[in-house]
């Protein structure tokens, strides 16, 4: 009986020890499971109450127009299913989530494992609705059209979500969404240099890094040092940085001699090593370039005169044109088979003569035939809406515009003010209105 009792006894002990062991590697497992994160993201939207087929993630390369495809995918099983997945272990940032048709998107965050389940009861993306928290608040932020609301719902999130890109992407915005006032603007851009590093890989990937960049330019006056500190010529960031400054110094409206010390400034401090000159010799060439156009060139200084012909043969005198016409002036330089000129020049023509039409103003427009064959000319101009621009060919010879006026590409835009000085070399709409309502007030 003894026997019987101590062999049950220690049949229990072991059935117990053996549960407990059990559960000890179940806990164990659990752990494991919970430590050890999925690396990229999955999407899942149910689409079956809606006619949406196929559905694509692009990213965002500095402002929501310029984008690149990350993934797509079409419906699968009864239940009208999408699925996107990647498994590369992926930095946290907002990706757009779009449909075949133009403007039906809604942007989505992601971030390193997120599993994000969808649902889609119309063929709008507005209307989706999601089961994460993060995407949840993303989404009724992006719907929300009241600035102050915004900057709310702006402010909750960044309190709420310390992931690295979304303190990115939220900063970003309160300087966008500030951009109008000059005292929150400043304290909006000195909490974005305090709360981020220029240095983060997820801000080439912002679709409003170019936004920020925009307004830290304005009204900083050592941001170069700022933006590149952290940096050298080799890290990811420091390509978009460059290529976004060299444009909008180009662009902006700046005195020459500080434009000409930034191109300076950048060639001595950022562009000064073997390594960096090999990587970015296509760059110091264009800056090289452009140190060398601003001096011919320079901005608050009238152009050189030129005499060329216009579409009937009469000779036009740039000059003694300005001399009786005492407007704003408008000049493209373009060539007919320029793409960029292709696309871009009946763009800028609608916005320009929308502006005249809006503010009842008349503007001297001026549309030179700066490369390119005679043959094209024509249907160039009937093509581009230029039939009510003053059209000129680029002459020929050393008296020819393009020895007069060296630019570095086609389709380049300058802006004169009424006394024919260069304003900014490229079509700022903001400034020219600026301009318009100056001359109108006089």
């Amino acid at each position: 009986m003894n026997r019987v009792f101590v062999f049950g006894l220690l049949l229990f002990a072991f059935l117990v020890s053996a549960q407990q062991r059990k559960k000890s590697t179940n806990l164990k497992s659990k752990v494991t499971k919970n430590i050890t994160s999925k690396n990229g993201y999955t999407i899942s939207i149910n689409t079956e109450n809606s006619d949406i087929k196929a559905l694509s993630l692009k990213v965002c390369t500095g402002n929501i127009k310029t984008t690149f495809a990350l993934d797509s995918a079409k419906t699968t099983g009864q239940k009208q299913k999408i699925l996107l997945r990647k498994s590369n272990r992926i930095i946290s940032f907002p990706v757009l989530l779009s449909t075949q048709t133009a403007g039906n998107n809604i942007m989505l965050f992601l971030k390193n494992g997120i599993e994000i389940n969808g649902k889609l009861d119309s063929n709008q993306l507005q209307n989706i609705t999601v089961d994460d928290d993060l995407n949840k608040d993303f989404i009724n932020y992006q719907k929300e059209n009241d600035k102050h609301k915004k900057i709310f719902l702006a402010q909750q999130i960044l309190a709420k979500y310390p992931d690295e890109g979304v303190q990115t992407f939220f900063h970003f915005e309160m300087v966008r969404l500030q951009a109008n006032d000059k005292v929150n603007l400043e304290n909006a851009i000195k909490n974005t240099e305090n709360a981020i590093k220029f240095s983060n890989k997820n801000i080439a990937i912002m679709p409003n890094s170019y936004i920020f960049l925009n307004e830290y330019f304005n009204n900083s006056d050592n941001y170069l040092d700022a933006i590149f500190k952290d940096l050298n010529c080799t890290d990811a960031n420091f390509k978009f940085y460059l290529n976004w400054i060299l444009k909008n110094l180009q662009y902006r409206n700046s005195s020459a001699e500080d434009t000409q010390d930034k191109y300076q400034y950048i060639l001595k401090n950022y562009l000064n090593t073997t390594e960096c000159k090999k990587m970015f010799a296509s760059d110091i060439e264009k800056i090289k370039f452009q140190l060398k156009e601003n001096e011919v060139l320079p901005l608050d200084k009238p152009l050189p005169d030129f005499k060329v012909k216009d579409t009937a043969g009469k000779i036009f005198d740039f000059n003694s044109y300005l001399a009786t016409h005492k407007n704003i002036t408008i000049l493209i330089f373009y060539d007919p088979n320029c793409e960029h000129c292709i696309e871009n020049v009946p763009k800028e023509v609608k916005i320009i003569d929308e502006l005249e039409s809006t503010y009842k103003v008349k503007l001297n427009k001026i549309a030179i035939l700066y490369v390119g064959a005679l043959s094209q000319w024509q249907q160039f101009i009937t093509n581009s809406h230029l039939e009510n621009w003053v059209n000129l060919t680029s002459g020929s010879d050393k008296d020819s515009i393009p020895n007069i006026i060296p630019i570095s590409g086609t389709p380049t835009f300058f802006i004169l003010d009424k006394n024919g000085n260069v304003i900014v070399k490229n079509l700022n709409q903001k400034l020219l209105v600026n301009e318009i309502l100056k001359m109108k007030k006089k």
